[in-house]
């Protein structure tokens, strides 16, 4: 109790002893060595918290409460073997012990499982029927299987049976943005903040459904709120910033992205804002200024430092410097040749410039004298995809995965070539799954999934992957096309209607603006 006192009024040192203490007066207390455990795991002491728990273990090897709260450390820790092991060491001895399985079920999901932690969550709250907890898991499971409406059925359940349980109102808030369903995100929100005032993350879904739902006034007070909540935190000056910039207050929205980067330098979307602004304002050289100062802050990290020279090709391109585009966007291939869409510039760069055949040419004598080099086969692959040359586009994709296995870029690629042409589409996905497990947040292989999965009929999913990409690339036409394309698959045509005129508004000649055009009169055929 006294350590407990000690934790709360912050006096670590103190705590620590007296928890110690509890131990040397009574040494075969379980309980005390767990609740010394939990203290260090708090104050991030984890090799201590191990050490307690490996000497409680001297004293009690098979009390059940000891090995399950050992299983949850590492759990937390993501050490998955060792949470694996004291789970299944409780099941041999108690094989319908409802914490362990829940924990089995837990660890499922961190293994990326949904299937397996699915079945035990379903079984689990069959038995328990009163159990939030289980519940709220199975919704967990069944949203990563892309099982939405499971999901959302569970997680409704758990909110009846636990109304203050805020992290399943949390997930469900997060699946009706997903769903563009602004106004019963909303209320998720709203019912979180009647119990929590201040919940951070409650007020942020708020902010956000408002501003996609037009709520300018609204969202400004949200994303306000959240800078007085934490003004060390760069996300309130971020979405503030968002919002101002679409509403073309250009210098304001400048002056939140700006402190939202002097709070964390590092913020490479905040700063791919910055630069935005300054193109949408034809200030060229504060850009290219702000990049070259940007790279010495981030020289450590190749992936940023790519995204950076992406960022100065594209301002060279608004600069019509076509010749120093090119140059830049080679640069960001050379920091990390994984990076999707330098590949895509350079191509664009080449076409609109008839210059396409002397680029393959010079691509074919790099390959020439250095056989053994991905890169260019991918660039080859590329430009003959735009050209729309498939069988030689897929031919260098396999060419460049043949010389580097695991080539995320190519993968993707190659995916998405074989789901555009509805082919393979089961080895398109293998591709994809791969390229997003080295890239599992570049919305171009977001992009590329919820393609595949619109292909294999798998709506929920296709729109969880595509809603995700678009919120990184929210003016492009072809991610907007694929998320109208499903929202019609799925019957709501007002939600397919918008996506499908913003993707031709966008670009009224994108690759599938015939078929968005097709459809649009199809939903509307009395006009």
């Amino acid at each position: 109790i006294l350590g407990n006192f000690y934790a709360a009024t912050k006096d670590h040192g103190k705590a620590e002893d007296a928890y110690l203490k509890g131990i040397e007066i009574d040494p075969t207390n379980i309980r005390s060595y767990i609740t010394t455990a939990n203290f260090y795991y708090l104050t991030r002491h984890n090799e201590k918290a191990l050490s307690i728990y490996k000497k409680a273990l001297e004293v009690q090897p098979e009390d059940i409460r000891l090995i399950e709260n050992i299983a949850v450390f590492h759990l937390k820790n993501k050490n998955h073997n060792e949470a694996e092991k004291y789970i299944s060491k409780i099941l041999e001895k108690r094989p319908k012990y409802f914490p362990a399985r829940m924990l089995e079920g837990r660890l499922a999901l961190l293994q990326k499982n949904p299937d397996k932690a699915a079945d035990i969550f379903t079984q689990l709250a069959s038995e328990e029927p009163k159990s939030s907890t289980a519940q709220y898991f199975r919704g967990i499971a069944c949203f990563a299987k892309g099982e939405v409406n499971n999901a959302k059925s569970s997680l409704t359940k758990a909110i009846e049976l636990n109304p203050n349980l805020i992290k399943a109102r949390l997930l469900l808030a997060d699946i009706y943005m997903n769903e563009q369903k602004y106004d019963l995100a909303r209320k998720e929100a709203n019912e979180i903040l009647e119990i929590n005032p201040g919940d951070y993350k409650a007020i942020l879904i708020a902010g956000k459904a408002d501003t996609y739902s037009g709520n300018v006034k609204e969202a400004k007070r949200a994303f306000e709120s959240l800078i007085a909540l934490e003004p060390d935190n760069p996300t309130g000056y971020y979405r503030l910033g968002i919002l101002q910039a679409a509403q073309k207050k250009y210098s304001r929205a400048m002056t939140n992205f700006q402190k939202a980067l002097s709070i964390n330098p590092s913020l490479i979307d905040v700063f791919g804002r910055v630069i935005s602004l300054h193109i949408a304002k034809k200030e060229f050289d504060k850009a290219l200024s702000k990049c070259d100062a940007q790279m010495e802050i981030t020289e450590k990290s190749p992936q940023v430092s790519a995204i950076i020279q992406y960022l100065k090709g594209n301002v060279y391109l608004a600069k019509n410097s076509s010749h120093e585009a090119e140059k830049s966007f080679n640069n960001a291939l050379k920091f990390n040749s994984d990076f999707l869409r330098p590949y895509y510039s350079l191509a664009k760069i080449y076409l609109k410039g008839g210059k396409e055949e002397k680029a393959i040419a010079q691509y074919k004598m790099l390959i020439d004298k250095q056989p053994g080099q991905a890169l260019p086969h991918m660039m080859l692959g590329t430009i003959y995809e735009m050209q729309k040359q498939f069988d030689l586009a897929e031919e260098h994709y396999l060419e460049a995965l043949k010389i580097k296995p695991g080539f995320a870029a190519a993968e993707n690629n190659l995916a998405y070539l074989l789901a555009s042409q509805n082919k393979d589409i089961d080895v398109a996905l293998g591709y994809a799954q791969s390229a997003k497990e080295k890239l599992p947040d570049d919305p171009g292989v977001m992009d590329t999934i919820g393609l595949i999965y619109y292909k294999k009929q798998m709506y929920d999913r296709a729109l969880r992957e595509l809603t995700g990409s678009l919120e990184k690339l929210p003016e492009n036409a072809t991610v907007h096309f694929h998320l109208g394309l499903t929202y019609h698959k799925k019957g709501n045509k007002d939600l397919a209607e918008k996506e499908l005129k913003k993707a031709l508004k966008l670009d009224n000649n994108f690759n599938g603006s015939d078929e968005a055009k097709k459809i649009l009169a199809s939903l509307r055929p009395e006009e």
